[in-house]
C-alpha cells in the first residue's frame, strides 16, 4: 500500500521560498508552511503581496517575489489552478523585469514544472526543467541549492517512468544538499525520504528501510514528527513488514500513517485542493481487522479513507443547515469571487495576466480565494461527519438492494508501468438490509510474478473498450473482450453471487468500472440481471440520503446542448441509416482544454436533437440549443437561483478536460457565434461558485464527464463532486468517448423510461416511470440489442452504450 504523501514529494521547496527569488525571509510564514497549514499560509502570503503592490508597484522584483510565493503556496496547498495562473503570470513578468538567468527565474521554472508534473502535464514539466537547466548552466554564480532543487524535481519526474533514473537523480540531489556538512535541514530530509520511497518501489528494500529510519530520526530532530513526511516513512517501514507477512507488526505503523494523514488533511483548503492529501493507511488496517475476524471494524476502517473528496463536497452541500452563519459569509465571498473572475478573466483562455491594469484585481481575486479557503477549511474541520454505522447504511438500502465494495491492499507498490506489487490481498463485502455484512476473500499474491499471472489475462479489458470508443469507423464485437471479461468476472464478481441471491439492484461502492459487462456463469451479462449504480463511499451515500426522499413536485427539465447541427431528423430515424452513414462515426470527444480553442471544436450532429427530444418528455421544460445564447441563458438562470426549479438538468456537449478539476468544462458555444461577453464554457468552478440545484438527476451526456480531470485513489475527479455540493442527488455521466448517434438514441430511451412516457410493457413496468437505475439498464439493453432494417445490431459493442454510469442515490 504505497503512500503518495505531500504533493508527490515537493515539500522540500518550502525551505527556499523567498530566498533565490529575493523575497524577504518571513519566519512566521515559513513556520506555517513547515506545519503544513497551507490555507493560513496562502492568506498571509496574499496579504504580503497586497502590501508590496501598494508600496512598490507591480514591476518591483520584491513584489514579483511575493507573487511567486503565493503561487508556490497554492501549489503546496493543492490548488493547482491558482498555482498555474500565478506561476505562469509571474514567469512572464520576471522575464520582463529581471536580468537573464536570474536565480528567481530558475526557481519559478522549477516550481512551475513541479506543479505541471503533479497535474500530469509532463510536456510542460519537461519544458520548464529544460529551461531551468539552461538558465543554471549560463549562470555559474547561481546558488548551488537551485541545482539540488532541479535534480530532485527531475527525480520526481522520472519516478513514474524510470526508477533507475529517478534514484540516480535523488542521490545526486542529496549529495548537493549534504555538501555543506552540519545538521541536516528539512530539504535534505525530504530528499532522503523520497529516495527511500523510490528504492522501496524498485525492490531495494534493505536500503530503503535503512534510509527511512535515518530520515525519520532526522525529522524528529527537526521537531517535525507530525509532518506528513513522517507518514510516508512509517508507510515504507510498514509496507516492508507486510511484504514479509508480518501484518500484525505493521498495523501500528499503518495506524500512525492514517492518523497523520487525517490531521494533515484537516489543515488544508477544502474542495479539490485536498486531493493532494489522501487518507492513507486505512486499507491495510482493514485487512488486519479482517485477519482477526473483526468484520464490522474492517468495514468502518475502510470507510474512513474512502473517497474523501466526494465526502468533502457532499459535506459542503449541507453547510447552510449545519453552520448558517459561516455559510452566509462563504456565500458573500463566493459571489464576490465570481464577480472578480468575470472582471479579470475574459475570453476563452481565462488565465489572468499580471500588468499595470490587472494587478490590483488579480490580488483581489487571490484575496477572495484565500478567504474562501479559510472558511471552507474551518467548516470542514468542525463538521466532518463520522462514518455511519452499518445499521444506518443498511436502513438506506431497499429490500432488494445490496451495497458491494472491496478492500484492495497492495504492498510495495501499485500496478504501474514501473512497479508490480510483490504482495497483495483482495476482499469484497456485500451489505444487505436484512443480513449481517458478508465478507469474501478473493485472492492473495505473494510475489510480483503471481500478481502478473493473476491479472495479465484481463488487465487490458477496459483499455480495449476505451480505445474502441475513439475509433471513427464502426466498432464490431470482439471475441477477445468476451474472454477477458469472463476471467475478470470470475475474480471479482462470481464469488459474490451467493450473497446477492434475491437482489435486483447492486450499488457498487468505491470503484467506478462498468460492472454490468461482467459475464455470469450462466453466460448472461450482469447488467441483464441487475440494476446497477455507484456511490463514491458509504459516507457520501449517507450524506446524499440525509434529507430523506425529496418532496413530491412536478417533474421538470432544463435541457442544454453545445453547438450542434439543426435537428433535421427524428430520433427514430437514427436507427435505420445507410451503410456509409452508419460506418462513419461522429464522436462526443474530450479535448484538452489548454490545446483546443472553441472554434476548432467540431459541431455535434445530434446534440440539439437530443436536448429537444428529452425536453419533450416533461410537461415543464426549458430547452437551450442556440450556441449564441445557451451559455448566457444558463448563467442568468444560475445568477437568479432558478436552477433549483428543475428536477432534472441535462447537458449534451463536448467536454474540455483539464488536470486541474476546476478548469474542466463543457462547450456550450463557439467563438464564431458567441457574443463578446460570453466565453461559451461551463466550467466546474462556475458550478462551485454559482449553482444551486435541487435535482433528482443531473445528466452530462458528453465524453469522459466522469473523469474529466483524471482520477485519484479511485475517485473520478471533475464534475461529479461539484454537482453533489451544488445539490444534485444523482449524476449520470460517462467514462469514455461516446458516439453521438448512439448516445442520442440511448438518452431518448432512458428518459422515456424515466418519465414513463412510452407505450407497451418493459421489464415489469406498464406505463409507469422507472427509477433512474432501472431506466438506464433498460435503455442500454435496448441500444445493445437494437436491430436495424437489415437485421444488424449496429450498437452491440460496449463502446456505444456501456460508458454511462449512474452515481449517487440508488
Amino acid at each position: 500500500m504505497g503512500i503518495r504523501g505531500l504533493i508527490f514529494g515537493c515539500a522540500a521547496l518550502v525551505l527556499v521560498i523567498g530566498r533565490a527569488s529575493g523575497a524577504p525571509a518571513d519566519a512566521h510564514l515559513d513556520r506555517l508552511i513547515l506545519q503544513e497549514r497551507y490555507s493560513e499560509a496562502f492568506g498571509e502570503s496574499v496579504s504580503a503581496l497586497k502590501v508590496g503592490l501598494r508600496e512598490k508597484g507591480h514591476r518591483d522584483p520584491r513584489t514579483l517575489a511575493a507573487l511567486y510565493r503565493v503561487g508556490m503556496i497554492a501549489h503546496l496547498a493543492g490548488d493547482q489552478r491558482t498555482a498555474e495562473d500565478v506561476l505562469g503570470a509571474v514567469l512572464v513578468a520576471q522575464r520582463e523585469v529581471l536580468p537573464p538567468n536570474d536565480p528567481a527565474i530558475v526557481e519559478t521554472l522549477i516550481t512551475r514544472g513541479r506543479a505541471a508534473r503533479y497535474r500530469n502535464e509532463r510536456v510542460l514539466a519537461r519544458k520548464c526543467y529544460d529551461e531551468a537547466a539552461l538558465e543554471l548552466d549560463a549562470n555559474l554564480d547561481a546558488p548551488r541549492s537551485l541545482r539540488g532543487q532541479l535534480l530532485q524535481a527531475e527525480a520526481d519526474y522520472w519516478r513514474g517512468l524510470d526508477l533507475a533514473k529517478s534514484i540516480a537523480a535523488y542521490r545526486a540531489a542529496l549529495a548537493i544538499r549534504r555538501a555543506g556538512g552540519g545538521r541536516a535541514d528539512f530539504a535534505a530530509v525530504d530528499n532522503l525520504t523520497w529516495l527511500a520511497w523510490t528504492l522501496n518501489r524498485a525492490g531495494e528494500r534493505e536500503e530503503a528501510v535503512r534510509l527511512a529510519i535515518q530520515a525519520k530520526r532526522q525529522l524528529e530532530d527537526l521537531g517535525l514528527s507530525s509532518h506528513s513526511l513522517r507518514a510516508t516513512l512509517d508507510n515504507i517501514l510498514a509496507d516492508n513488514l507486510a511484504i514479509q507477512g508480518r501484518l500484525a507488526e505493521a498495523a501500528p505503523l499503518f495506524r500512525a500513517t492514517a492518523e497523520i494523514a487525517e490531521r494533515t488533511r484537516r489543515k488544508q483548503p477544502g474542495g479539490y485542493s485536498r486531493r493532494g492529501f489522501p487518507l492513507d493507511g486505512n486499507e491495510p488496517l482493514a485487512l488486519d481487522a479482517l485477519s482477526r475476524g473483526q468484520w464490522e471494524e474492517a468495514w468502518t476502517v475502510i470507510q474512513r479513507g474512502r473517497a474523501p473528496s466526494h465526502v468533502d463536497f457532499a459535506t459542503l452541500a449541507r453547510w447552510s443547515r449545519w453552520d448558517p452563519v459561516s455559510w452566509r459569509a462563504w456565500q458573500r465571498t463566493r459571489s464576490a469571487l465570481k464577480d472578480a473572475k468575470r472582471r479579470l478573466v475574459t475570453g476563452e483562455v481565462r488565465r489572468p495576466a499580471w500588468n499595470g491594469r490587472s494587478a490590483a484585481l488579480f490580488v483581489e481575486m487571490l484575496e477572495l480565494r484565500g478567504r474562501g479557503y479559510e472558511l471552507e477549511r474551518r467548516y470542514l474541520d468542525a463538521f466532518r461527519p463520522r462514518v455511519p454505522s452499518l445499521e444506518r447504511v443498511q436502513a438506506l438500502l431497499g429490500p432488494k438492494e445490496a451495497l458491494v465494495g472491496w478492500v484492495d491492499a497492495n504492498f510495495g507498490g501499485e500496478l504501474t508501468p514501473t512497479t508490480v506489487p510483490p504482495r497483495s490481498q483482495d476482499w469484497a463485502y456485500v451489505l444487505r438490509r436484512d443480513r449481517p455484512i458478508a465478507w469474501v476473500r478473493l485472492w492473495e499474491t505473494r510475489s510480483a510474478q503471481e500478481y502478473r499471472t493473476l491479472f495479465d489475462s484481463s488487465s487490458n479489458m477496459l483499455e480495449m473498450i476505451r480505445r474502441a470508443a475513439t475509433w471513427r469507423r464502426r466498432v464490431d464485437p470482439e471475441p477477445e473482450f468476451v474472454r477477458q471479461m469472463r476471467d475478470y468476472t470470475n475474480k471479482l464478481i462470481t464469488p459474490l453471487l451467493a450473497d446477492l441471491e434475491g437482489i435486483e439492484h447492486v450499488v457498487f461502492e468505491g470503484r467506478f468500472e462498468p460492472y454490468e459487462l461482467s459475464i455470469l456463469p450462466d453466460g448472461t451479462a450482469m447488467g441483464d440481471r441487475y440494476d446497477i449504480s455507484y456511490v463514491p463511499s458509504a459516507l457520501a451515500f449517507s450524506l446524499l440520503a440525509e434529507e430523506g426522499p425529496p418532496r413530491p413536485r412536478p417533474a421538470s427539465i432544463l435541457a442544454i446542448s453545445g453547438p450542434s447541427e439543426p435537428a433535421a431528423v427524428s430520433v427514430a430515424s437514427l436507427v435505420n441509416m445507410d451503410e456509409t452513414s452508419r460506418s462513419q462515426r461522429q464522436l462526443r470527444s474530450s479535448y484538452r482544454r489548454e490545446d483546443t480553442p472553441l472554434e476548432r471544436l467540431p459541431r455535434l450532429r445530434y446534440a440539439a436533437l437530443e436536448a429537444e427530444a428529452v425536453g419533450e418528455k416533461f410537461d415543464r421544460h426549458v430547452v437551450l440549443v442556440d450556441p449564441k445564447s445557451a451559455d448566457g441563458a444558463l448563467e442568468t438562470l444560475a445568477d437568479r437561483g432558478r436552477l433549483s426549479d428543475f428536477t432534472v438538468v441535462h447537458v449534451a456537449a463536448h467536454t474540455l478536460s483539464d488536470s486541474a478539476p476546476e478548469r474542466c468544462a463543457v462547450a456550450l458555444g463557439d467563438r464564431s457565434t458567441n457574443p463578446d461577453d460570453a466565453d461559451g464554457l461551463l466550467e466546474v468552478e462556475d458550478i462551485i461558485l454559482g449553482w444551486q440545484l435541487n435535482a433528482d438527476l443531473m445528466t452530462l451526456s458528453g465524453c469522459e464527464t466522469l473523469r474529466a480531470a483524471g482520477a485519484g485513489r479511485g475517485e473520478p475527479l471533475g464534475f461529479t463532486p461539484a454537482l453533489f455540493a451544488s445539490g444534485a442527488r444523482r449524476v449520470l455521466s460517462s467514462m469514455w468517448t461516446v458516439d453521438d448517434r448512439a448516445t442520442t438514441i440511448l438518452m431518448d430511451r432512458f428518459y422515456e423510461d424515466y418519465t414513463g412516457r412510452f407505450d407497451g410493457e418493459r421489464l415489469g413496468y406498464r406505463g409507469a416511470a422507472m427509477p433512474a437505475a432501472r431506466a438506464l439498464r433498460e435503455a442500454k439493453i435496448y441500444v445493445r440489442t437494437l436491430t436495424d432494417a437489415k437485421g444488424r445490431r449496429p450498437f452491440e459493442h460496449p463502446a456505444y452504450w456501456a460508458g454511462f454510469l449512474l452515481v449517487g442515490l440508488p
